[in-house]
């Protein structure tokens, strides 16, 4: 898309015989109103204005398309190096820490150590309200129970006592 030689705000008065029209000096900066005759005006304005069909080199030196390719090849290896080179400089390899050392580190204390004894405790079984046990150490045995009665150990005895207590009604 083409761009108009001059914007019509530009244009401040056009009496038939001289034209009133600013524009902005690139070197100073300032706005730079004048009065020039309509020839004068129209002769200036069509030398900014191409000819039919004519072809503007828009991106040109390191702009130009080619140039621009290698250009960014250029920075990027360069960022790359330089981001290497930052690692190696600070060498620090990422350890995951697990969920006693993260506990240790934001509380300050040891949530797997018993605060009565202070001995390290060992997991036996996660027990959640609505899911009942998640996890069990004995877990293996647990699923082979499972799979032979077709119930969990603990509800098998759960059940136990309430079937004495219909025997004995």
């Amino acid at each position: 898309m083409a761009r108009p030689a001059i914007a019509e705000y530009r244009i401040v008065s056009y009496d038939g015989q001289k034209v009133h029209y600013w524009y902005e000096d690139h070197q100073t900066k300032q706005r730079v109103d004048e009065v020039v005759p309509a020839f004068r005006f129209l002769y200036d304005l069509l030398q900014h204005i191409p000819l039919k069909h004519f072809r503007m080199v828009g991106r040109f030196g390191l702009y130009s398309r080619g140039k621009n390719k290698e250009a960014q090849k250029i920075v990027n290896i360069n960022n790359f190096i330089r981001t290497k080179q930052i690692e190696m400089v600070l060498e620090q390899k990422k350890v995951r820490k697990n969920y006693r050392q993260r506990m240790i580190e934001s509380f300050s204390r040891d949530p797997i150590q018993c605060p009565c004894c202070k001995q390290t405790m060992e997991l036996v079984a996660i027990w959640h309200a609505d899911y009942g046990r998640i996890y069990y150490y004995n877990g293996e045995n647990e699923r082979k129970q499972e799979k032979k009665w077709g119930i969990r150990e603990y509800e098998r005895k759960k059940q136990k006592p309430r079937q004495r207590e219909k025997a004995a009604s």
